[in-house]
């Protein structure tokens, strides 16, 4: 009977072991090659232009829609996303089941109430599963006639 049971247990932790594997990702980042923060810290002038990747692979591939939205009080009159180099917009469609790397162009008008710190977030989400996607924060920080 021991042996019985300790052959069971070993059994169950096998497959328990098996069924964590995750393939794949969702990549949204900013500034230099390789860099992945969740936050990308900018300058006033350096945020006329900000040029990132986008990509999913694996068990993330889909419809993606990539978004930009300002948090109340963030002192920003635009933010807006262009992927692939294509017209501006606020809302485009990305489709990364070919597990291609989408370029992003991020452009921030800063508000007249700009005093040092203003904040546009970026965001991934697949269209047709729940939770799965990214995030990216990109901070404008430093006085307005900073050099970027």
């Amino acid at each position: 009977m021991r042996t019985g049971l300790l052959a069971s247990i070993l059994v169950l932790a096998t497959a328990c072991g098996s069924a964590t594997t995750h393939e794949g990702g969702v990549s949204l980042a900013f500034g230099d090659a390789g860099a992945t923060a969740e936050t990308f810290a900018t300058t006033p002038a350096g945020a006329a232009m900000i040029q990132g990747e986008f990509s999913a692979s694996g068990n993330f591939e889909g419809q993606y829609t990539l978004a930009t939205s300002v948090p109340s009080g963030s002192p920003i009159s635009t933010c807006i996303l262009s992927v692939d180099e294509g017209t501006p917009g606020t809302s485009v469609q990305v489709d990364a089941s070919t597990s291609e790397t989408h370029t992003l162009t991020v452009q921030i008008q800063l508000g007249a109430g700009y005093e040092g710190q203003a904040v546009c977030n970026v965001a991934a989400t697949n269209n047709a599963k729940p939770n799965v996607g990214n995030t990216a924060t990109i901070v404008v920080a430093g006085a307005a006639g900073d050099a970027g």
